[in-house]
């Protein structure tokens, strides 16, 4: 059997590696989406009815466009990457055709549009930018050369070829988005005094494009859609301008789709966005809704696996994170919407048609609305909100407990409590990795749903390997003979090797697998309750804690005081069950992320087991049972024939 540690060293650098992968993938499509918007924005001013006006800066746009054509190539592989290869290629053409400059923009926009959707960029800040802070940041860094005002005449501007941007000016303004402008301050612009400002944090970078993506907007425009806005809110009307689209729409843009209601509102809510982040984020429904209707779109255009990876992001990035919540208020609309979401992901990998995807759609957008009624009349309720955050903890840390608890009174029970360092750093490494690996996702990396369910699915396979070892091995010291033997021969050497490594690296697993999912529900309950309710979902993660320790210490207080043959007959019986559990939940994360197919069967669903209705996950747990029951008579019949 290999090192544990090696293990546990292996699963997390591939981890290490696939954040850094991630982080090298979004540097890439952020790179294409700055030069697209760069062309975009300048190509008009060097070509003019056919006509090159300005040699150099056609020269550098065609050169621009060759280079976008080469980055698009290196892009992750996806159904969709051969049509933006189409798509820079039709743009290098019609930048040597010296097509007009309405054409190329419309191409480059285009392109960078079904870029941003394919590969899920991350195109907004995380929460409202303030704008106060925004001309604290532009006075220190931007008017040396900009000027105060922002219309390029700063002291340094005089001897700058070529001139700094005029902000004011309308007709550059109104073909830039903000996540244009964050892409310039983020990567600069080659050839110029533009640097980019990679000293700023993200968002300090978020908020200084949205200060200055604010020059040159009318303020009858912004008037006008605070009206538009205030009305559309009573009314309950759905507007074009989003969280989703605020940052990548362009005023021409705004203009072209929606009107001048849509230029209107976008001025408004640039000069307010707060108004949009509301909480700071969307609300997980929010979510499940906004990437349901995007998986719609992409098997609309015939993009079959992007449809089918908006749809489990729908689930795991957005109602999953409230299940635990509707599952102590409507146990009955949870499983309903859990069932249906499954379906439509079924749907797709099935080849059904756009009627039968719409209406699915259309019945779990429904559902959800319900969901969210249902949470809002419970929302103000203190005690739902504390049972709440209660369970979420005892449920998700109530395995982790019993495992560890268990492991550290084995430990006690054999007299060999120098073990107990590794049981406990074991955890306590799993819940600063978790912690990190929360943290990570939120303020510097995009780690997708999928990821996570990747992540929990593989440890708890893992974790479940590992268990059946330590189960079997348990059992195999239960009887008496069998016990003393191996503590007057090998316990010192077993507990001074593997054996200790083996038991830590099990504690970090328990551990590990829930935290990162946990924090993720707490973070989704505290933006459901409001500040209102907030202090309620304080005291019920506080008595979760009290309680699993208390726990903690029952099992570790009583287990020591068990017969030693019923104490390893009972832990290994346990561990055994546990395993069960872990298969099933590793397979059923798995299917949730996509990686797994699910064939749906009429069975009972009790996720504190593992047991979930899918053909997949039973067929194992069923395979994992036989191995357990097989290893136990093997076990049982060696000692009887080394008695004999």
């Amino acid at each position: 059997m290999k090192s544990p540690l090696r293990i546990l060293y292996c699963l997390l650098v591939i981890g290490l590696f696939s954040l850094s992968a991630r982080a090298a993938d979004g540097n890439q499509t952020q790179t294409i989406l700055h030069i697209l918007d760069y062309v975009s924005v300048d190509y008009g001013g060097a070509v003019q009815n056919g006509r090159v006006l300005k040699p150099d800066e056609y020269a550098e746009q065609l050169e621009f466009a060759h280079e976008v054509m080469k980055l698009v190539g290196g892009l992750p592989e996806t159904e969709a990457k051969a049509r933006f290869e189409k798509g820079a290629a039709q743009l290098v053409a019609l930048i040597d055709a010296k097509k007009s400059g309405s054409e190329v923009s419309a191409a480059a926009s285009s392109l960078s549009a079904a870029i941003v959707q394919a590969y899920q960029v991350v195109t907004a800040p995380k929460a409202a930018p303030d704008l106060a802070r925004g001309a604290k940041l532009f006075v220190e860094n931007c008017t040396a050369c900009h000027g105060l005002s922002g219309l390029g005449d700063g002291a340094l501007a005089a001897s700058l070829q070529p001139k700094p941007t005029n902000f004011h000016d309308r007709e550059r303004f109104d073909q830039r988005s903000v996540y244009s402008l964050y892409s310039t301050i983020s990567l600069g612009v080659a050839g110029t005094a533009m640097t980019g400002y990679t000293q700023l944090s993200e968002q300090d970078r978020w908020v200084l494009a949205f200060y200055v993506g604010n020059f040159a907007a009318r303020d009858t425009d912004k008037q006008a859609g605070a009206t538009a806005w205030k009305n559309a809110v009573e009314r309950r009307e759905k507007l074009p301008v989003s969280l989703q689209n605020l940052t990548t729409l362009t005023p021409a843009d705004a203009q072209k789709q929606y009107g001048d209601t849509g230029t209107k509102l976008l001025a408004y809510l640039k000069s307010e966005p707060q108004v949009l982040w509301g909480g700071n984020q969307e609300s997980p429904l929010q979510v499940s809704t906004r990437l349901l209707h995007a998986s719609l779109t992409a098997h609309a255009k015939g993009n079959i696996s992007q449809a089918q990876q908006l749809a489990v992001s729908g689930y795991i990035e957005g109602y999953e994170l409230v299940e635990r919540q509707l599952d102590g208020v409507d146990k009955e609309l949870k499983t309903r919407v859990e069932r249906e979401m499954m379906e439509y992901r079924n749907l797709l990998k099935s080849g059904a048609n756009a009627t039968q995807l719409k209406d699915k759609v259309a019945h779990i957008d429904s559902l959800l609305t319900q969901v969210q009624e249902r949470l809002d009349n419970n929302a103000t309720s203190s005690t739902t909100n504390f049972v709440s955050a209660f369970v979420i903890l005892l449920r998700e840390g109530l395995e982790a407990i019993l495992l560890i608890a268990g492991l550290a009174a084995f430990l006690r029970k054999t007299s060999r409590s120098d073990g107990l360092p590794y049981i406990h750093a074991g955890w306590i490494v799993a819940l600063l990795a978790g912690v990190a690996t929360w943290f990570i996702a939120s303020h510097f990396i995009a780690i997708s749903g999928a990821s996570r369910e990747m992540t929990e699915g593989i440890t708890a396979l893992v974790s479940a390997a590992v268990l059946l070892y330590v189960g079997y091995w348990l059992h195999d010291k239960s009887h008496a003979q069998s016990w003393q033997k191996y503590v007057q021969t090998k316990v010192k050497d077993a507990l001074s090797g593997k054996t200790l490594w083996l038991l830590a690296s099990l504690s970090f697993f328990a551990v590990y697998r829930e935290v990162f999912e946990t924090v993720l529900f707490y973070q989704a309950l505290w933006v459901q309750v409001g500040e209102t309710g907030q202090s309620s979902v304080v005291f019920g993660f506080g008595s979760a804690v009290l309680g699993l320790v208390l726990l903690a210490w029952l099992i570790m207080r009583f287990s020591v005081k068990l017969p030693l043959k019923l104490f390893f007959g009972v832990s290994s019986v346990i561990i055994a069950i546990m395993a069960v559990i872990f298969v099933g939940k590793g397979i059923a994360a798995l299917q949730e992320a996509g990686k797994l197919v699910t064939s749906p069967v009429d069975f009972p669903t009790i996720p504190m087991l593992g047991i979930f209705p899918h053909l997949e996950s039973l067929m194992l747990q069923a395979i994992v049972v036989v191995v357990i029951v097989a290893a136990y008579f093997y076990s049982n019949r060696s000692m009887a024939r080394h008695v004999q």
